[in-house]
């Protein structure tokens, strides 16, 4: 009986212990499937990777946070034909925490971008001069980025961030941001298109 009771209890925590490995393996699929082509690009060991990096622009947030981006051409050396493309928005927050995070879109998902903040855009003119309790629109991608704005009453901010833990956010408080952020990523596209 002991020896029973001794083998059912191996064998209960053996199947929690394998439900716990299928968990993480499961885990890992989520997150490599919210990973851009960008990051697992970067992420591979044992080539040699160029990097290429075209600056786009800057726009300064509220409270000294501002976000950068930058086009971005990665390949491996000596197989220049098979390049990734994308942009790499570089988010710097303010004050005494003065951290940074940075997100990778990939070409694919810009288009995505350009459409949702000219929505955005549109719909908060629209919205102006609308009694709101409280309204946020926003966008996010594959690689933890995520743009938009919110309205309580009638004032309206736009912000961004970047991470997923320790995220990174910058607030602006006049929503022209939201189209200066549009035309670096436009001119991203451009440049990415020559290359």
């Amino acid at each position: 009986m002991k020896k029973v009771c001794a083998i059912l209890v191996l064998c209960l925590a053996m199947m929690v212990a394998y439900e716990q490995v299928l968990a993480q393996v499961g885990d890992v699929d989520k997150e490599r499937e919210s990973t851009t082509k960008l990051e697992l690009f970067l992420a591979e060991k044992g080539k040699l990777i160029v990097k290429d990096f075209y600056t786009l622009g800057k726009v300064v947030g509220s409270y000294q946070t501002s976000v950068k981006l930058d086009a971005a051409v990665l390949y491996t050396a000596g197989e220049e034909v098979e390049k990734i493309r994308g942009l790499r928005f570089t988010v710097e927050g303010g004050g005494r925490l003065d951290r940074s995070s940075i997100s990778f879109l990939d070409l694919e998902e810009i288009e995505g971008l350009l459409k949702a903040v000219d929505y955005m855009i549109s719909l908060a003119k629209e919205w102006e001069a609308v009694q709101k309790d409280y309204t946020e629109v926003e966008f996010s991608t594959q690689g933890d980025f995520k743009i938009g704005f919110y309205q309580k009453g009638i004032k309206q901010k736009a912000f961004l961030s970047s991470g997923r833990i320790g995220r990174v956010v910058v607030h602006f408080s006049k929503m022209e941001k939201l189209n200066s952020i549009k035309v670096l990523a436009d001119k991203g596209l451009e440049v990415l298109s020559e290359k």
